[in-house]
């Protein structure tokens, strides 16, 4: 059991890290195309088609592992989510949209392919500040958890399923006034509640399902195919048409391949390391990549369009990443950990909650 507890961490690291720095790699390209434009360079372009293909796959695959995360957490879920997740998420809602709406007023544009500043007509807390969307989703899954974690499979299924269906059909008739709003919600309907509710649900099967070498490879190379002859039709998708034939298969191949590489060492070693500090990096990268296009110009450097796009795609993230690592003593107690007199005074006023949702 031992063994498999640590196997089961490392893959699940590795698979946050890898997930983590693809989506800031995503957000470094959409940002390079801001600025530069897009090319009919076969770099770029084999770039750009990676991209939109992993985009099947790594949210999705993030929310499965926070899922599973959840589900492995011991002892009473709703303590754990009253006394650690809120109050936990809640302050990093709070101090990130704090310190977002404070750089974009300062004149950094973190989001240099949308419009700026990022909401035009002011900001209310119930609308996520571009990357913090993901935070609100994880707070807002984490509590279906909880309040379904004492029922039993067929209703935690349906509950899910109604939940899903209920933001299908309500963006279908609906729109937000902010478009963030309609990210949030559509991530969620799609990737948020099928792949983390899967991971929490069926945490167990799905874990032997991938600790299990044999029935692994056949499922991936079955859903290698199965992508293939959904692409080479490129059918116009949407919704769950979207979900079934491409978030599904992608997400399972994904998650099969990165379970595959932890038996390389190096592997381990590069992305657990990432994975342990998901958060950090998630939050952080986007402020490298702004901070990077105000000092950068492509003159500066002189080196050819290869080295050039590249150098705009991967150097701020490394250097998120170096920071992060070096600097985390110093960054996590302030910006990546809630205050003791806070969360003292938070549990305190949350200790009535947690006996009615026991009842």
């Amino acid at each position: 059991m031992e063994a498999k507890l640590h196997s089961r961490i490392i893959w699940i690291d590795t698979l946050k890290g890898i997930t983590v720095l693809l989506v800031a790699i995503h957000h470094a390209l959409l940002a390079a195309i801001a600025v530069d434009g897009t090319s009919t360079h076969i770099l770029f372009i084999i770039v750009d088609k990676v991209n939109y293909l992993l985009g099947h796959a790594r949210m999705p695959a993030f929310f499965l592992a926070a899922g599973l995360v959840v589900a492995s957490k011991r002892g009473s879920k709703s303590t754990w989510f009253l006394k650690k997740r809120l109050p936990f998420m809640l302050w990093i809602i709070v101090l990130w949209t704090v310190i977002s709406f404070s750089v974009e007023n300062f004149g950094i544009h973190l989001y240099p392919w949308s419009e700026y500043p990022s909401f035009k007509n002011g900001y209310s807390f119930p609308a996520p500040f571009g990357n913090l969307w993901f935070i609100y989703a994880l707070l807002f899954l984490s509590l279906i958890a909880v309040l379904t974690n004492n029922m039993n499979v067929r209703k935690q299924v349906l509950i899910s399923c109604s939940l899903s269906v209920a933001g299908h059909f309500y963006l279908k008739y609906f729109n937000f006034d902010l478009e963030i709003n309609t990210i949030l919600v559509s991530n969620l309907i799609y990737k948020g509640i099928p792949f983390f509710m899967a991971g929490f649900v069926f945490n167990r099967k799905l874990v032997s399902l991938f600790e299990t070498p044999k029935l692994l490879l056949l499922i991936s190379i079955f859903m290698l195919l199965t992508l293939a002859v959904v692409f080479s039709f490129n059918p116009a998708l949407k919704g769950y048409s979207l979900f079934a034939l491409r978030y599904i298969p992608s997400t399972l191949l994904f998650v099969g391949v990165v379970v595959l590489l932890t038996k390389m060492n190096v592997i381990i070693k590069a992305f657990k390391c990432v994975g342990k500090l998901s958060l950090e990096v998630f939050l952080l990268h986007q402020f490298f990549i702004a901070l990077f296009y105000i000092f950068y110009s492509e003159e500066s450097i002189g080196f050819s369009y290869p080295f050039h796009f590249l150098f705009l795609i991967f150097f701020p993230i490394l250097l998120c990443w170096l920071f992060v690592w070096y600097s985390q003593r110093l960054i996590n107690p302030i910006f990546f950990s809630i205050p003791v007199r806070v969360l003292r005074l938070i549990r305190f006023s949350t200790s009535k909650s947690e006996n009615k949702i026991n009842k």
